[in-house]
């Protein structure tokens, strides 16, 4: 079953949970079905407003942008450049197919593993590297810097609630990150047989080039979301849809730049754009969304919470099965940070001081399990494009991700050191 007719018959499983109920007891107690008629009616235009919703409409144009801006790249051949020049700077195409991800991920963008595809599958065709494993290189390593990348929205709101500065979150964090870059070389990397180095064709200085004009694009991106932007609240929006709103602009932008700029002709152009539209990306973003949207409607994750909180378990385990799960659930960092964080606060502020080992541990269970769950836009996006099967890719990370768990794990048990 594709991902996205997966996340639809969620949506209908939410709403025969949390909506129907209380509508079937009314209708049994009336003798009318007008409260289930009524109640059919609440679901559906639940569904309407969650297709229509700002960030569900802007997230699918990111998703259709960044697909027809790395087809405009495939086309051009600066992608396979871009991969020809990294693998003579860095002499073994293994850690090429590392690197292109790695460096997509330093910009915070939904679905922005889908950007570094193209990439990770040229020069893994090259080496016969499988596309399972392709898929799971380019996942893993698209999320190294997210525990201490300071653009991420994840941190910034984890400051916010706990009232710690982003530099002694990334302090914090920092073994995290280093874990997750090792555990992807020793489980995804080394695996890979190393190839014949060719030796250079080109120059450093040429290679260099190359690479800048095949990732000019990017800059722009990044110049859009870094640029000063009018207060929010006076637009009379919300700062994160003004913040992707940007975003888009930046890809939009960058993406007709892109095309003139190498002139990518009408024709050409056009059978690009149809396409791109009619890849499955952009149902998987909609139906992603449309989860997500009946996920927070009807309180699912918010139910587990008190649940968890009153059952008088050690706090490390309740930090765990709340943030593991609410993360599997709504497949967003931000989404376990914002719900479970304000909860857990008073399990991870004593006297007023934060504890550092136990605020990494609610930060990595809450990752790993975003990390594993098939609502995870990245995870949907780069399984779609390499078209393998779910439980493959999962034999692949599962081991990185039970590591990075156990890590965080025990540094919440010793502690860090008191300058962190």
């Amino acid at each position: 079953m594709h991902i996205e007719w997966a996340m639809m018959l969620g949506c209908v499983v939410l709403g025969l949970l949390f909506i129907f109920p209380p509508a079937v007891q009314d209708a049994v107690l009336s003798g009318s079905f007008f409260p289930v008629t009524t109640s059919l009616g609440n679901f559906l235009n639940e569904i309407f407003i969650g297709a229509t919703a700002a960030d569900t409409l802007l997230l699918i144009g990111m998703v259709y942008s960044i697909t027809v801006l790395g087809s405009f790249m495939e086309f051009s051949g600066h992608i396979k450049k871009l991969m020809e020049s990294l693998s003579e700077l860095m002499k073994d195409g293994r850690f090429v197919i590392a690197t292109a991800p790695s460096l997509i991920g330093l910009m915070p963008m939904p679905g922005g593993a889908l950007f570094s595809c193209p990439m990770v599958n040229d020069v893994g065709s090259k080496m016969n590297i499988e596309p399972t494993r392709m898929a799971a290189i380019n996942f893993w390593f698209r999320h190294v810097w997210e525990y201490v990348w300071p653009l991420y929205p994840g941190l910034i709101l984890m400051s916010a609630i706990f009232s710690v500065d982003i530099p002694r979150i990334m302090l914090a964090q920092a073994p995290l990150a280093i874990g997750t870059i090792l555990t992807g070389l020793i489980f995804l990397i080394f695996p890979i047989k190393k190839p014949e180095n060719n030796g250079s064709v080109h120059t450093i200085s040429e290679n260099i080039r190359e690479i800048f004009l095949a990732l000019w694009p990017l800059i722009i991106i990044i110049f859009f979301t870094m640029v000063p932007y009018p207060n929010h609240e006076s637009l009379g929006i919300e700062k994160d849809t003004l913040t992707r709103s940007k975003l888009l602009l930046g890809l939009i932008l960058s993406t007709i730049f892109y095309g003139t700029f190498n002139r990518i002709n009408w024709n050409s152009t056009f059978g690009v754009l149809i396409i791109c539209l009619k890849k499955h990306t952009v149902m998987v973003a909609l139906s992603i969304m449309l989860f997500k949207h009946l996920v927070q409607i009807t309180g699912a994750a918010d139910e587990m919470a008190p649940f968890f909180a009153h059952l008088g378990l050690p706090p490390v385990v309740v930090i765990f099965l709340l943030c593991f799960i609410v993360g599997l659930l709504t497949g967003l960092t931000v989404g376990y940070v914002g719900i479970c964080f304000p909860i857990i606060a008073p399990f991870i502020q004593v006297n007023g001081s934060t504890d550092p080992g136990l605020m990494q541990f609610a930060f990595a269970t809450g990752f790993i399990g975003v990390m594993l769950t098939p609502v995870h836009l990245c995870f949907s996006l780069t399984r779609e494009y390499f078209d393998v099967e779910w439980g493959d890719v999962y034999k692949l990370i599962l081991p990185c991700a039970i590591l990075i768990l156990l890590l965080s794990f025990i540094i919440a048990l010793t502690g860090l050191p008191n300058w962190v």
